[in-house]
This record gives structure tokens, sequence and C-alpha cells, in this order.
């Protein structure tokens, strides 16, 4: 979309309310299922949020699946830059004029907007990029940045002690914002900006209009097929839990990364992929566990969920579902009563040997030795519960993956989650 340079704020506003207005409109089924993002299909602000990123403004947030928003997160002062200043179509900034923004992924849009004097520093010559903003401060940046009049009304009982009450009650006039509270009365002035009510300040200041609504997602089960399904492999793909073809089957192989990502969220531990789980794609649990200081590249295996996450320089290359030790009593191959224990610590994997290995206990495949006794292996059954003599179970595809990439040497460490 073209747009062109008008001098002042206002005008801008009116240029690009119209730019997106006039554009051609989608079809519904043009649009993929849940639309842009996948993790705001529970959020009242769904449709400001898609407004917002059909005309240019976000393009959702920092993470590894690519088709999040994270509407529940809370928005920083860089951001904020960020969103105003795509939202005004700035030109790049003339002039630096903060000290504690080196660095910052958001510099060039702080100072852009501070060329302007839409915002002004936190202290001195600092903007503090990484605050979290209140409200206040955005009801004063949205004042100014559209230049709203000043309200002639009082609209909340709470904002008397409010350093920006005259920015409230403006953004409030122009129908902005409608407070914090059902009855509207209060605004809750030193409340954070979580990225969806953003969203929809931004969209009701730009009079923007949501596009055409997107296909519902839905829950998926075993078994089922098409777009939706393939759109589950991509995401949980880009979350380092699936490592299948992407063909729109749900077959066995989805469904134990489903396990996985249900695992990882400590739900119930079903292969069938529900409604609600599209909402927890955006959420921050995609970490690499443990800070461990001169090993880049390890194994972590959290016995209290039964997952495994496999680190490479330093970041998560995969996770894995697993089951280990059962924590009951067998009869060993010499007669004698065993303990089905996983042992805790750190440890090396010290043996590998491709293929089926036949042992006492029965065939297992492609087994990595971390003691003389237990090892990291491929079973034909790994149920979603610790259910092994000991060693650590993975299926037999995640066992022929782990074998392609694992080395002797590599660091394990097993601990209770």
């Amino acid at each position: 979309m073209t747009r062109l340079r008008l001098a002042g704020p206002i005008v801008l506003l009116a240029l690009s309310t119209t730019a997106v207005a006039g554009a051609p409109a989608a079809e519904a089924s043009d649009r993929p299922p849940g639309g842009t993002f996948l993790d705001d299909e529970a959020s009242v602000h769904e449709a400001d949020i898609e407004a917002i990123a059909a005309a240019g403004i976000t393009e959702g947030c920092t993470h590894p699946s690519g088709f999040a928003f994270c509407p529940t997160a809370p928005v920083t002062r860089g951001e904020t830059a960020v969103f105003l200043r795509r939202a005004l179509a700035l030109p790049g900034p003339q002039h630096d004029h903060f000290t504690d923004d080196e660095g910052s992924p958001f510099e060039g849009d702080i100072n852009a907007l501070a060329d302007t004097g839409v915002v002004l520093g936190c202290a001195a010559d600092r903007f503090c990029p990484d605050r979290i903003v209140s409200r206040e401060e955005m009801a004063v940046f949205l004042a100014r940045a559209f230049s709203l009049p000043t309200a002639e009304s009082d609209y909340f009982t709470d904002d008397a002690q409010s350093a920006f009450q005259a920015e409230i009650n403006a953004i409030a006039a122009a129908g902005i914002t409608q407070g914090c509270t059902a009855a509207g009365d209060r605004f809750c002035p030193y409340g954070q900006v979580l990225r969806g009510q953003m969203a929809s300040f931004l969209a009701r200041v730009l009079g923007l209009q949501a596009p055409p609504a997107a296909p519902a997602l839905t829950a998926l089960a075993p078994g089922a097929s098409g777009p939706q399904v393939t759109l589950l492999q991509t995401t949980l793909r880009d979350l380092h839990l699936y490592r299948g073809p992407i063909d729109g089957t749900y077959g066995e192989q989805l469904g134990s990364a489903v396990v996985a990502f249900h695992k990882l969220f400590r739900l119930e531990r079903s292969d069938a992929w529900n409604l609600g789980d599209w909402s927890l794609v955006g959420l921050d649990a995609f970490d690499v566990p443990n800070q461990r200081p001169g090993e880049p590249n390890r194994i972590e295996v959290d016995i209290g969920r039964q997952l495994l996450f496999l680190v490479f320089d330093g970041t998560l290359e995969g996770i894995f579902p697993v089951s280990t030790g059962s924590g009951g009593t067998y009869i060993s191959s010499s007669g004698n009563v065993a303990w089905s224990y996983t042992p805790r610590g750190d440890f090396t994997l010290f043996r590998f040997r491709p293929g089926w290995v036949h042992t006492r206990l029965g065939a297992i495949h492609n087994p990595w030795n971390f003691t003389y006794s237990f090892a990291l292996h491929g079973f034909g059954s790994v149920p979603t519960h610790p259910a092994s003599h000991g060693c650590i179970r993975v299926h037999l595809w995640d066992s022929d993956w782990l074998a392609a990439r694992l080395w002797l040497g590599i660091p394990i460490h097993v601990w209770d989650g």
C-alpha cells in the first residue's frame, strides 16, 4: 500500500484509515483457518488483532510457532514505539534521542517517534524501552500521536491523582477506551497494557475494520485429515515437537507430538488436539530448561513431565515424549526382585549400539547408554506415563531421528521436574 507523506499526525491518521478502508477485502474462504494468528481464538480482542494485522501494524510476537500474537503478554515501551510508528507511517529517524536504547531492536522506531514529539523519555536522556507501559502512559502516547482534543467531561473515578488525567479523558472521549471494569467507571491508570488491549486501542483510534472472519479452528483427533491438520503439523514442527511429514494426515506420530504438547503444559496426556489447545500456542513454554554455562549441547530429561529436551548450541532443537521407570518392582533375569527406577543425576552418553539390540529384558532400539545398566532407547510401547524398567524410552521414529544427531560424550541430565 503506497502512502503519501503529508504533514502532521492527524492527517496521517486520516490517510491510513482511508487506505485500509479502500483496500480490496479478502474472502473469508481465502484466509487460513484461525486467521493470522492461532493464539487469539479465546481473546475478546481477536477482531482488532486481525484488523491491525491486515493494516500492516503487527506481524505478531517473536515466537517459534510463527503464528502467535501473544495477546495476554504485556506491552513494553519499545514495542509501543513499533506499533505507533507503523500506525503513523513515520519515516526513518533523524536524531538519536536516548542513551539506553542502543542495541534495542526498537531503537529506530523510538527515535522516529521522538523526532515528532509523540514520545518522551522516562528520565533525562533515557527511554526505558524494556519497561512495561502503563495504561496512563498509553493514554499519553495515543493522545499525542493522534492529536486528540481535550475532553470536556471526567470519565473515571480512579484517575484524579494521575498526572495524565487529561489524556485519559481525551482517549475516553474519542471512544478509544471504555475503562478497565464492566461498569466503565474506572480506568486503572497504573495497570499494565496487554498486547490484545493494545490492538483494540489502535483499531479504535484508526477506525480499522476486521477482515472477513477466517474459518474457525476446531478440535482434531487421530484419523482426521485436511488443512487444519496440516496447520497443526506445521505449528508443532516449528515448536520443536513434531518431526514427521507435513501431509495433512493425523497419524500416530502427530498424536505423540500432541501428547508432548499436553505434557509440556501439564494437561491431560491425550493424543487428541483440543479446541483450547490452539490458544496455548503463543505462550512462553518452549524455552530451554535449566541454565548450564559451558554446556551448549546437552540432553535434559524431565521425569515429572515425562519429556526429553534436546539442546544444540544453547537453543532448543527438539522436545520428545518419554516413558521412564515405573517405580514398581519386577523379577530380573537372575530371579531377583528389582526396582523399576530411572537414575537421576548428571551423565554422558558413552556407548551406542545401532539398530535392534536384544537384552535380558527384551529388544531395544538404538540404545545410548548413560550408565552400564540404563540407556536412552527406542521401544515399541511408549505410554504417556512411566512404564519402563528404568531406561528412558522414546518412540521408534524418534529413536531413528536421534540416532542421526546424537554423539558419544554429549551430557544428559535426568531430574524430577
